[in-house]
């Protein structure tokens, strides 16, 4: 990340306590990454044309309040701290359009994020969610990625069908043995990562996913490959790795745009008719 001398010099007082220049209108960039900090000093609302702030790895449970005042902020990381809470101030950053909350010790976040109304990307991935936060429901704009691996969750809710401009979404990594039918609303979704649940069928209506190109399901509990997938003309990569799968299905073949297939780790047969005719066809399979 290319910082300005004015950011350097800023990034450097903050990071050793030596106080803080006086303007800070030309600083757009602060990347307080990996720094150890477990605090930041008032000021930074004197930086009026800040864009990003980076504090990924660090000791933070806190932040000033005058950030609120960052009017133009739009990306903001505080991945791999200390965070129980969602700081207050993040609610008045109205600006945001990338919110990164991963690797934290969250349990639920403020209904005041509700009014983060340009959000595009949020990462709540590896923390202690036990339920999807009812906030969340108001970022259905979302246009890019929603994190959600590696929490608690038992369950998704059924208003997750209203997000239908989502590219991505990560459930990877919780407790989930089933999904809801609305999934299949999502219909920008590209991306769904499903793997490390406890997962033995998916909803018919993924098969209304018309755009969907990689489709992770490893380490769950298939034992026959999701005859939901049957009509998906997009999808690419199919990860069905370490499920208990003994059969491979023969529509598997005529999925129009699959170039790779993983099979390892499953007592589904290495010889098999199917398997040999997406091989033919240059399919990549991994068995």
């Amino acid at each position: 990340m290319g910082l300005n001398a004015t950011e350097r010099a800023w990034t450097e007082a903050i990071c050793t306590g030596a106080g803080q220049p006086p303007d800070g209108r030309s600083v757009e960039v602060l990347d307080l990454a990996h720094r150890r900090l477990e605090a930041l000093p008032d000021g930074l609302g004197r930086c009026s044309e800040l864009r990003e702030l980076q504090l990924y790895d660090n000791r933070l449970s806190q932040l000033p309040a005058d950030l609120g005042t960052c009017a133009r902020l739009t990306r903001l990381s505080l991945a791999r701290n200390a965070f129980q809470q969602v700081p207050p101030v993040v609610a008045e950053c109205l600006e945001l359009e990338r919110l990164i909350l991963g690797e934290n010790e969250l349990r639920d976040l403020p209904t005041s994020l509700g009014a983060l109304r340009k959000l595009e990307t949020v990462d709540l991935a590896h923390n202690r969610f036990e339920v999807v936060p009812d906030v969340v429901r108001k970022w259905s704009a979302l246009r890019g990625f929603l994190y959600l691996g590696d929490n608690r969750l038992s369950r998704i809710p059924d208003w997750i069908g209203t997000f239908r401009t989502l590219r991505y979404l990560g459930l990877d990594a919780n407790a989930l043995q089933e999904l809801p039918t609305t999934l299949g609303d999502c219909a920008a979704l590209q991306e769904l990562r499903l793997q490390h649940n406890r997962l033995t069928h998916l909803p018919s209506s993924l098969g209304q996913l018309q755009d969907l190109r990689e489709l992770h399901l490893r380490d769950n509990r298939f034992a026959v490959v999701p005859d939901a997938l049957r009509e998906s003309p997009t999808l690419e990569l199919l990860d069905l790795r370490a499920n208990p799968l003994t059969k491979i299905p023969t529509w598997l073949a005529d999925l129009p745009a699959l170039r790779k297939l993983d099979l390892r780790w499953t007592a589904s047969p290495r010889e098999d008719a199917t398997l040999a005719a997406l091989g033919e066809r240059g399919v990549r399979v991994l068995v």
